[in-house]
């Protein structure tokens, strides 16, 4: 896994950032994150687990943990997952369309967002990575600038 990793606990989700990964086995990259989760973060999973796994070509892997709060599991001496994969289109959240130069861009709930494709990773900075895009793609409008 010689990927670039970031992680981001907020609340009951632990979400980990993968970028230039190959579509692997998503059990041996799921393993892999734990472990690197628990020597290099200090995190430990324990108990049954959610995994939501979005995947962008362009982009990478995003991984979302959520810890199950289920009444018949009583295990909790190891980790069980549940991995739910879904392919998705990156987008990054922006402020202002000028901070980035672009053809094209959706506008969706008073907000910009413009294709992880068409922009360079290192202008990540000028914005949010958004991953779970599904109902932007749907509803935005596209607005392409001559």
């Amino acid at each position: 896994m010689g990927e670039c990793m970031r992680v981001d606990n907020i609340d009951d989700q632990i979400i980990v950032y993968l970028t230039n990964i190959i579509n692997e086995d998503l059990e041996i990259i799921c393993e892999q994150v734990i472990n690197k989760l628990k020597k290099y973060y200090g995190i430990e999973l324990k108990g049954f687990y959610e995994v939501t796994i979005y995947y962008d070509l362009n982009y990478g892997m995003v991984l979302v943990f959520n810890l199950e709060d289920l009444d018949l599991y009583y295990d909790y001496s190891k980790v069980d997952l549940h991995i739910i994969k879904k392919d998705s289109t990156f987008l990054l959240e922006i402020k202002d369309i000028l901070d980035i130069a672009t053809d094209e861009y959706y506008f969706y709930n008073d907000k910009y967002y413009l294709s992880i494709k068409d922009i360079n990773v290192n202008n990540l900075e000028f914005g949010k990575l958004v991953y779970d895009t599904e109902e932007i793609l749907k509803k935005a409008i596209v607005c392409k600038i001559p």
